[in-house]
């Protein structure tokens, strides 16, 4: 019975997984089959010639030289965790307050365990899909970069792979807690969202705007610099506050959906 929760779980989710298996790793191919062309560009020296401000908001990833730099912005830096986030929301979101609604969540605690096991399994189901998603990722991105005649480092793809997976996991155990705490999937959705929004703003705008960097490290995006990760990797500080806002969420999310009644 212990398993049969998580195993239910991904079985429910399998064909939702397949598709976005399917749409991230097309993603990935489009966006790498046009390195070479813009590699061999003069993108790189217009870009130089920019205004100072609008150079620092360009940031290195407009140089296209350099294979690292172009998937570490390219796709780390906005495409591949905005997917994987929303991918996050919408599992975790799924789990709790989307299943309340109709019904199948409060069916789910006539089973003989208890709500924090639930919950648990519920968690690793979702976080499964998402390690599923990320690893096809990685052997899209390998893939693709074999047909265009490009090498990148497998440990540094490794190690960006795992940021960006951390990162839509700080953001899913957010909306898990909401989810298990209240039961509203609108809340759950629309909070997260709204963070999700402010927060990349502020880590996108930081590098033009001086004043803003006394308070970026309120940004999740802030712990996951992929250009600095896929060229010198990460930094261990940053993978412990990922880390940390997981397990104190999840955490959150079990004492509170305990102590509250659920609709049927």
């Amino acid at each position: 019975m212990i398993r049969s929760i998580y195993l239910k779980t991904l079985y429910q989710k399998r064909w939702m997984t397949f598709w976005w298996v399917i749409g991230v790793v097309a993603m990935v191919s489009f966006t790498l089959l046009f390195f070479p062309t813009l590699k061999n560009s003069n993108l790189a020296e217009t870009f130089a010639q920019l205004p100072v401000q609008f150079a620092k908001l360009a940031g290195d990833s407009l140089s296209f030289n350099s294979i690292q730099g172009y998937v570490g912005e390219q796709l780390f830096g906005l495409r591949l965790p905005i997917m994987t986030i929303i991918l996050a929301i919408t599992l975790f979101t799924g789990l709790t307050a989307t299943e309340e609604d109709r019904g199948t969540l409060a069916s789910q605690l006539t089973l003989p365990i208890s709500r924090t096991r639930l919950l648990i399994e519920k968690f690793l189901a979702a976080t499964t899909i998402l390690a599923i998603i990320h690893i096809a990722i990685g052997i899209g991105i390998i893939l693709t970069l074999i047909g265009i005649h490009e090498s990148l480092s497998i440990l540094r793809l490794v190690q960006t792979l795992l940021g960006c997976l951390l990162l839509s996991l700080s953001i899913g155990s957010f909306v898990f807690f909401i989810g298990a705490a209240t039961g509203l999937r609108s809340l759950a959705i629309g909070v997260s969202s709204y963070i999700v929004f402010q927060s990349y703003l502020l880590s996108s705008l930081v590098s033009s705007i001086d004043e803003l960097k006394t308070i970026e490290q309120i940004s999740l995006f802030h712990y996951f610099p992929s250009l600095q990760v896929m060229r010198h990797g990460p930094n261990g500080s940053d993978t412990l506050v990922f880390v940390g806002v997981i397990l104190t969420f999840l955490a959150l999310a079990c004492i509170t959906f305990k102590r509250r009644d659920i609709r049927n």
